[in-house]
């Protein structure tokens, strides 16, 4: 049931840090974990970032917030779970031979732990560890199990996100290919205004409605004429500039 709802909340909204704030911390505490630590697979770096942490001292995630994995660190265990996309349990790292100078063993000195590959449509995005601080009930096969489900459900929920932003990429992209007058304008507003709102202290939730609704403002040119009005050499008539200034209503529209 727990895991149930976990899906339903996870599928309900592209805000993936607001969602995992939602889930992660229940579902850990219905499954009897005390933390848990979702590293994220990036194709142009070729490592797995640290992407959400939860649970005693994970919730102070400035201290891990640039943690990356290469994944050529063949001898690192998360990196082996990614590659063998089978989950591993450890019952105790020291007797497992795992190297006690790693950041995470170091700092956080995790008890019995799970770590979990992550898949969305058959191709892993990340891992998920979680961890108990009671040495003597390490997790069960079983506790695996129900941690893969959660950790493949949270996956589709990244996944759908990657496919939302794409769409948005996309749809910007078709309106500068016939605009290269403001073509990357849409993407240096965005960076921009990022940049404010994290100084100003935004959550990233609403971070990342600064961030789309910059990278959209100018969509409902979009099939417009305007695109030959902003190609104009020379002032525009009173009727073209009226023009252009339609498209803010037509993006309203377009985005409804």
């Amino acid at each position: 049931r727990a895991i149930n709802t976990a899906t339903q909340i996870l599928v309900s909204s592209p805000d993936i840090q607001q969602v995992l704030d939602k889930t992660l911390r229940p579902m850990i505490t219905v499954l009897g974990f005390d933390r848990a630590l979702i590293m994220l697979y990036s194709e142009q770096t070729q490592s797995l970032d640290y992407l959400y942490g939860v649970g005693g001292v994970f919730d102070d995630m400035t201290r891990i917030k640039d943690y990356r994995i290469p994944v050529t660190k063949d001898d690192n265990l998360v990196v082996k779970v990614f590659k063998q996309r089978e989950p591993v349990i450890i019952p105790d790292a020291i007797a497992a031979g795992l190297n006690p100078a790693n950041r995470i063993l170091h700092d956080y000195q995790p008890g019995p732990f799970v770590a979990c590959p992550m898949f969305a449509e058959d191709r892993i995005i990340g891992i998920l560890g979680v961890d108990r601080r009671d040495r003597n009930h390490p997790p069960t096969q079983s506790d695996a199990e129900y941690l893969s489900i959660f950790a493949n459900n949270i996956a589709a929920a990244i996944n759908l996100k990657r496919s939302y932003e794409g769409a948005i990429s996309a749809l910007v992209k078709a309106i500068e290919v016939n605009d290269t007058y403001t073509r990357g304008h849409s993407e240096r507003v965005s960076k921009i205004s990022v940049e404010m709102a994290s100084f100003m202290g935004y959550e990233k939730s609403r971070i990342d409605v600064v961030r789309f609704g910059c990278i959209l403002h100018d969509v409902g040119k979009i099939g417009h004429a305007s695109f030959l009005e902003l190609r104009k050499v020379g002032a525009l008539t009173p009727e073209e500039y009226q023009h252009i200034k339609e498209h803010p209503v037509r993006g309203e529209e377009i985005l409804k």
